[in-house]
């Protein structure tokens, strides 16, 4: 039996299995879901079963991640940020930070309510309310790519992360944000049948550490944030709203320090934040 390798039925996707590998802390879907299958997924279930829709606090909570997340861009990028491209951008609340000070600001974002909602929170903004391909901007680069969790979304993170690289300007980075998904938190996901997430990616420190230099991104930063996310979980487990969960942990957690860091070089993995964030240049 090979214990390295494991897998667990995939809560939103019947039929599907999360394989998980413990050597790699890294976790994929089985078989690949296809784009089809995920649009209507987001089309017809993601919103309605999460019952996120723009409201008041929605745009509090996160407008306040949005400043966070814009403070670190700020403080830890190595070149003035001119042009920022941003895909998966909501309800465009960090969009309309960047709109403050960046010449250009493009966005995409699929979900017609959350880029109806950005059209009028960045108004200054391009948005487009399609999904990003290799091609959807050809001629252009950015200073600064965002993918707000967005990464665990793609079946083919190393594909979106080349194209990416093709697009940034001279010491451009990409900014990532994405669950901290090891091997125990999984377990506990899948265990539990935890829905709506509709995650076909899942990433460590080390795994997304060695995705990023695999693409070329050498120089880069990997920090965990927040509280151990099996303790997050188990918390979910006895609040099983999602709601009282996001409200109870989610935004507050992401005010933390980090838990620890990662530069160039492969950890085992002893980070246990619930939360990973990336600032990326090409090397």
């Amino acid at each position: 039996m090979n214990f390295r390798v494991v897998k667990f039925d995939h809560a939103d996707f019947n039929g599907h299995k999360v394989v998980y590998d413990r050597e790699r802390h890294f976790g994929w879907v089985e078989p690949e879901v296809t784009p089809d299958k995920l649009i209507r997924y987001y089309r017809d279930v993601y919103r309605v079963e999460r019952n996120e829709s723009v409201t008041k606090e929605y745009v509090e909570v996160m407008g306040k991640r949005a400043e966070i997340q814009h403070a670190h861009i700020i403080e830890n990028s190595k070149k003035q940020i001119r042009s920022v491209l941003e895909i998966g951008s909501g309800a465009g609340l960090l969009l309309a930070i960047f709109c403050k000070h960046a010449r250009r600001v493009v966005g995409f974002e699929a979900d017609p309510l959350m880029c109806a909602a950005a059209q009028l929170n960045a108004p200054q903004a391009v948005l487009h309310d399609r999904y990003f391909t290799e091609n959807s901007l050809e001629g252009e680069r950015f200073d600064l790519v965002v993918l707000s969790h967005v990464l665990e979304h793609f079946s083919n993170p190393k594909e979106l992360l080349t194209a990416i690289r093709s697009i940034l300007t001279q010491r451009g980075c990409v900014f990532i944000e994405v669950p901290n998904d090891y091997y125990e938190s999984v377990k506990i996901q899948c265990k539990y049948g935890f829905k709506n997430n509709a995650h076909l990616s899942f990433f460590t420190t080390s795994s997304l550490t060695d995705l990023l230099i695999d693409v070329g991104f050498g120089d880069h930063r990997v920090a965990t944030y927040g509280g151990e996310s099996v303790d997050l979980w188990k918390s979910k487990i006895k609040n099983s709203r999602l709601k009282s969960f996001l409200s109870r942990f989610y935004f507050y957690s992401q005010t933390r320090e980090p838990w620890d860091y990662s530069p160039s070089f492969k950890s085992r993995n002893q980070a246990k934040g619930a939360y990973i964030r990336a600032l990326a240049y090409v090397s």
